[in-house]
């Protein structure tokens, strides 16, 4: 078997943008430089929607990234495969600070991460490159809490300049309500459930995540946001969002796995085609998802 990799912007990008995603992923600056100011869409991605402003961040090229900010590059475009932005594709204090500085939109879910995981850097990089509200702050500081992270806690606290306010209670009742499976159009498991009074995510296959809860149906699952759904006076669902692109889990207790199957028909469907393929098209197979038989 002969594996062929390709280099994918190249193929992909029009109008002249290819060489612009290949100088930026190379960190080649007066390329960059030369293809901005000769008219390139510093916006055009690849059919992955990887941009010459993703690629520059993953790879931490600093100064290609400045040169496609100052452009008009739009830091919030996501790639469709990894469905996330260029500032979750780095922790580079520099570039971090730099892509905040610009206004990234996911500039808080951001510093919520690196508040759980400790990163001082990240977070001091992130703090002194913008102002934050003292409701950002306080978020970030309940995920530092979760990780045992007091550095993190005073940072975000001499940061305030004040006292910074405490989660809501939610009352035991009202969580009740939220506790089910749910899954997702891939049939990706979620179970919510109630530990020592506070709600509590559980991944299949992965470990349990206390919730920090925004009011009673929004909460925070790390730098992620869940908002759970209600028709009729009942949860149907939730909707996971903040890092990547929502995705929508439907609440499936009590549900036979034939009947939990049904609830995304169209998308399962397409999942058991391509796994059935004794050979894929391209590398992951289709749309690079990746699907094989017996994988998780």
């Amino acid at each position: 078997m002969i594996l062929l990799l390709v280099n994918t912007s190249r193929i992909d990008a029009q109008d002249g943008s290819s060489d612009l995603l290949e100088a930026a992923r190379q960190g080649d600056v007066q390329r960059v430089t030369e293809l901005v100011a000769s008219g390139a869409d510093v916006n055009a991605a690849d059919r992955f929607g990887i941009t010459a402003l993703w690629q520059a961040c993953s790879k931490g090229h600093v100064d290609v990234a400045r040169v496609l900010l100052e452009a008009g590059a739009d830091s919030s475009l996501r790639d469709s495969v990894w469905k996330v932005s260029p500032l979750m594709m780095t922790d580079k204090p520099e570039l971090v600070s730099l892509l905040v500085s610009h206004g990234d939109e996911a500039a808080p879910a951001k510093l919520r991460a690196a508040a759980m995981s400790g990163a001082s850097d990240v977070v001091k990089a992130m703090l002194a490159a913008r102002p934050w509200s003292l409701n950002d702050l306080a978020e970030a500081a309940e995920m530092a809490k979760l990780g045992w992270k007091a550095h993190i806690v005073k940072l975000l606290q001499d940061s305030a300049g004040q006292e910074l306010p405490a989660a809501p209670q939610i009352e035991k009742e009202k969580l009740k309500k939220l506790v089910g499976n749910y899954v997702d159009q891939r049939l990706n498991k979620m179970k919510v459930e109630l530990r020592s009074g506070k709600l509590a995510m559980v991944r299949e296959h992965g470990r349990s995540q206390v919730l920090v809860p925004r009011d009673a149906l929004t909460f925070l699952h790390g730098p992620a946001v869940i908002e759970f759904q209600v028709a009729d006076q009942r949860v149907t669902g939730f909707l996971y969002s903040g890092t990547i692109d929502p995705q929508h889990f439907a609440r499936v207790d009590g549900r036979s796995e034939d009947a939990i199957r049904k609830v995304f028909p169209a998308s399962r469907s397409l999942d058991a085609d391509v796994a059935a393929r004794d050979k894929w098209p391209s590398f992951r197979g289709v749309q690079a998802r990746g699907i094989a038989i017996g994988q998780d």
